[in-house]
């Protein structure tokens, strides 16, 4: 464990404030859910709780199966990093933070589609691939947006369908209703 030496008290709530410099080093933002543990040695264990990690596995399943299916990419992302790529996006995406610009788009809770020139930057340091159709529907559960599911193709003569759009959908409404 590293130490800070940063001493902070517990008020009269019980609560501890989150030094500044440790927020923004763990990418910890206002309203993000944290995990608290302990173990042998008394020490208190903080970790921001990734609601999506337990079902890691089902994603993946789900996403390589609509993938196969749809001859597209799948990405599924939390707020903060592609957690699932599939296709040619693996080596790309996998793990990578995402940009700012998709965050703001999760944050508008609306499904969102590329129109013509108009395309979205997924991951931060990424050049705009000009040459794909994107489809972002974000992941709500209990009014809060927990990720996303995003279906990428690189067949500009080719639409993204309804049928996809609606997979799509009933992917984000089964990983919401996992929660």
């Amino acid at each position: 464990m590293k130490a800070t030496g940063m001493i902070r008290k517990i008020d009269d709530l019980g609560r501890i404030v989150i030094p500044k410099e440790i927020r923004k080093t763990l990418k910890i933002r206002e309203g993000d859910s944290l995990e608290i543990y302990t173990n042998a040695e008394g020490e208190v264990i903080l970790k921001r709780y990734a609601p999506l990690g337990d079902l890691l596995e089902n994603i993946e399943s789900l996403a390589e199966s609509i993938s196969n299916n749809t001859d597209s990419n799948i990405c599924v992302t939390d707020t903060k990093q592609i957690l699932v790529a599939t296709g040619s996006l693996v080596d790309k995406y996998l793990y990578k933070e995402i940009s700012k610009e998709l965050l703001e788009k999760l944050d508008e809770r609306m499904l969102w589609q590329n129109k013509g020139e108009n395309h979205l930057k997924l991951i931060e340091g990424e050049e705009i691939n000009r040459s794909s159709n994107q489809l972002i529907v974000p992941i709500i559960y209990e009014g809060s947006v927990l990720g996303s599911v995003i279906l990428v193709t690189y067949d500009m003569k080719r639409q993204i369908t309804d049928v996809e759009i609606k997979m799509i959908k009933v992917m984000t409404d089964y990983l919401a209703n996992r929660m």
